[in-house]
């Protein structure tokens, strides 16, 4: 199979696993909303902050598991190399330490977002509860107050959405690819070790979605970023990335969130 052939079925997987992640977060998405209003409903209010990253992490590091079932056995199926056990159990075990802890930062990270998107609904919900008092003279109902919140902090969850399940199958993808490189080819790997470095023989090349969403440096980086060592990063608009949506030698965010480009590998064994 050729590269362009492998960087298409990358990304036909890589579609259908953010279908799956995007449905699981709808839903997920919509349990936020229902203890939301919640919250808004009761007297005292009650904090559901702790529920929501604990849901957000379990939902991302089954998500990630389900993509590396996929993309962990990238080069086995493409390039018909057959891992070892040793190298299987190698790759597992990595990927489980990084997932575990990309889980637990990400679900931070996100819950900062969330935390914002509900805080702006509360202050909209007061503007519109404000108009109502004067028009009307008589005080809004809290369940009306709560429904009115709700509604509009689903508005801005909704909005996160293609954000959200692009970047973290692609991350999950990418990194997988990775760490099945560098076991197949040295027997150890560097994900958890950001910023280390292993002789590596083969190569990598970056490949682009070439339509109107792609950004600039990413369609530069397919016509320029091809032939690099395995274990040297890409220069993606003057950063540096192990690999697409890598953020770990510090891309800033605009090079990583939403990537949708594809990394192939051709070792030597």
């Amino acid at each position: 199979m050729n590269e362009l052939k492998r960087a298409k079925q990358d990304l036909r997987y890589k579609m259908r696993l953010e279908e799956v992640l995007r449905s699981e977060l709808k839903l997920l998405f919509s349990r936020f909303v229902a203890d939301f209003y919640d919250s808004l409903s009761l007297d005292p209010r009650v904090s559901f902050e702790q529920l929501w990253v604990e849901r957000l992490k379990d939902l991302l590091l089954t998500h990630y598991k389900r993509c590396s079932a996929v993309f962990a056995k990238n080069l086995e199926r493409q390039l018909d190399i057959v891992a070892t056990e040793e190298q299987k159990d190698a790759i597992d075990t990595n990927l489980a330490l990084f997932f575990a802890l990309e889980a637990s930062m990400t679900a931070s990270e996100l819950l900062k977002t969330t935390e914002k998107n509900a805080d702006r609904a509360i202050q909209l919900a007061d503007l519109e509860r404000v108009d109502h008092e004067e028009e009307t003279g008589s005080q809004m109902a809290k369940v009306t107050y709560a429904a009115i919140a709700a509604n509009l902090f689903r508005q801005r969850l909704k909005s996160r959405l293609k954000t959200v399940t692009t970047t973290e199958t692609q991350k999950a993808a990418e990194v997988s690819k990775l760490v099945e490189v560098e076991v197949i080819t040295n027997g150890t790997t560097t994900i958890n070790s950001p910023g280390s470095s292993m002789r590596l023989s083969g190569k990598k090349d970056w490949f682009a979605v070439l339509d109107n969403k792609t950004r600039k440096d990413h369609v530069e980086a397919d016509h320029t970023q091809h032939d690099v060592p395995v274990n040297k990063p890409f220069i993606v608009g003057g950063y540096k990335m192990m690999y697409p949506g890598d953020r770990s030698l510090g891309a800033p965010i605009k090079q990583w969130i939403n990537c949708r480009c594809i990394c192939i590998y051709s070792p030597n064994k």
